[in-house]
């Protein structure tokens, strides 16, 4: 699960960003206002990233996203629906469906 770890700079337009971890602890960024995504592959480099972090920083939206509350059902109305009569029976097609053995 992803943890957030601090917010940092964007590699691409030098913006701010919230850093999170994943599951193996490897650094990763997505950048609103450019839309680069940074994903640290490797120990090194994601060990960079995560020490020059601002670690007192807590984001507005840390964590996952919370769903919005669903609004309240509508009541039923208590018309039953309409009847709709079945469709006719489709008539055979293609070219020999012209003619019939006697």
């Amino acid at each position: 699960m992803a943890a957030f770890e601090g917010r940092g700079a964007c590699a691409h337009c030098k913006k701010g960003v919230d850093v999170y971890s994943d599951k193996n602890g490897l650094a990763y960024y997505n950048c609103g206002p450019c839309g680069f995504r940074g994903i640290h592959r490797n120990r090194r480099t994601s060990d960079a990233v995560l020490a020059g972090l601002e670690r007192d920083a807590t984001p507005e939206d840390a964590g996952p996203p919370k769903p919005a509350p669903s609004p309240a059902p509508a009541p039923r109305s208590t018309n039953p629906a309409p009847v709709v009569p079945p469709a006719p029976p489709k008539k055979p097609g293609g070219f020999l469906s012209q003619f019939t053995l006697p």
